[in-house]
């Protein structure tokens, strides 16, 4: 079993252990990474560089403290690394250079499709699960700890975030969260408003400034909504489908990356598979990528970005033939 196998791993971890996530760490990255510190002994949780809006947001609201961010060279202070949400050196920052270096031990847990594995990291993969807060509960389940208020909250919200208010949930999803509402003590409203992101004003500004500049491609199953934008890739092409793309992509080829999001809620984009299509399209770029069925990413060379999303919507509107 997976998870029991997830399980000792971490229960074997001898010494100090860092519990990390992803760069710029959303509301199920620090759920996740927080729930998981109240299973492992001698570990503390510190983010690659700032978190984001939302999940500040979230720990402000639970009385909970502000994960401080990992100073240069501290990782060698630690014997141990878990990673969750992240599995992936490109998708760590600047701190993903000092992870590939490091001499202890990894444990990387995540639930994205995704290339570039980190090779000195033993990469625990559950890509039938819609969150990783689903895995870390799963974990909770296997060990027979009880869930605190506190951490049922955290997670979630992990989930109602990453599954954009279960529109790529499932059944096991579904089940996580009867039992993790019970635990949490708190109405369903109360969780909805904790996980939901409040973008600043500056970020609003941004997207809609993009919007203006999109180039709408018709497809015979709906429109490809494509726009290039300095910041928010994925809020930018998250707003695409919001607004009535079958599919919204968004690239900023000054850093390159390429955000790209789906109507899941829409039949006519079954046959698109997002995080599938950027793991393959990361090689193109000389970098990675991956994500969900439904939203993801990818960062590569910059000079190479817009060819690529050239080579994307081609095999995009063939999809959606």
């Amino acid at each position: 079993m997976k998870y029991a196998e997830l399980l000792s791993e971490l229960n074997e971890l001898k010494g100090s252990t860092l519990i990390s996530f992803h760069s710029l760490g959303d509301v199920e990255a620090v759920a996740s990474a927080l729930s998981l510190a109240k299973l492992l002994k001698q570990s503390e949780v510190k983010s690659p560089d700032k978190t984001n809006s939302a999940s500040r947001h979230l720990l402000q609201n639970l009385a909970l403290p502000t994960i401080p961010v990992v100073k240069q060279n501290e990782l060698n202070n630690f014997d141990n690394l878990v990673l969750v949400d992240v599995a992936n050196k490109d998708m760590l920052g600047k701190f993903g250079e000092e992870v590939a270096k490091f001499k202890g031990k990894i444990i990387a847990i995540d639930h994205h499709e995704h290339g570039k594995m980190l090779v000195n990291a033993n990469v625990f993969e559950f890509v039938h699960r819609t969150s990783c807060c689903e895995i870390i509960y799963d974990l909770y389940r296997v060990s027979g700890k009880k869930i605190d208020p506190t951490t049922a909250t955290l997670l979630l919200t992990g989930i109602i975030a990453d599954t954009a208010r279960f529109k790529t949930a499932n059944r096991q999803t579904f089940s996580a969260v009867s039992q993790l509402l019970i635990a949490s003590g708190k109405g369903y409203g109360n969780v909805l408003s904790l996980a939901r992101a409040v973008p600043d004003k500056s970020e609003i500004k941004n997207v809609f400034q993009a919007l203006k500049k999109v180039k709408l491609i018709e497809t015979q199953r709906g429109l490809i909504g494509v726009v290039e934008n300095n910041a928010f890739e994925s809020k930018t092409c998250l707003a695409l489908v919001e607004t009535g793309c079958v599919v919204g992509i968004c690239f900023n080829p000054k850093n390159g990356k390429i955000a790209m999001a789906k109507d899941s809620e829409n039949s006519n984009s079954a046959e698109v598979d997002v995080g599938k299509i950027l793991k393959q399209f990361g090689t193109r770029v000389n970098g990675s990528g991956g994500g969900h069925e439904s939203v993801g990413g990818l960062t590569g060379k910059p000079e190479l970005v817009k060819k690529a999303v050239q080579k994307l919507v081609i095999e995009i509107k063939n999809t959606l033939k």
